[in-house]
């Protein structure tokens, strides 16, 4: 707290820590959590990079265009519809 370690505790899978804040005073607060599943480089492969790169895109088109055009939504709801009625 205030660029000082603080004592904490942790119980249950939850971080427990007691500070005092004097009144009309702030106190800045920083948690740094260790990652105890880092991530492994070079271990994705093609196809999965090219699925999450698809997805991105197809994500940033939905949000920034689709959902923003009353004819676009109004269309890809309907081919939702006719998707699902195929598939049952």
């Amino acid at each position: 707290m205030n660029g000082k370690d603080t004592s904490y505790i942790l119980e249950n899978q939850c971080l427990k820590l007691i500070i005092e804040v004097p009144p009309k005073t702030t106190a800045n607060l920083k948690i740094t959590y260790k990652d105890i599943y880092p991530y492994i480089t070079g271990k994705d492969t093609l196809k999965e990079q090219t699925e999450v790169w698809i997805r991105r895109h197809l994500s940033e088109l939905r949000d920034n265009y689709i959902s923003k055009s009353k004819l676009l939504l109004s269309i890809s709801k309907k081919a939702i519809q006719l998707k699902r009625s195929i598939l049952e």
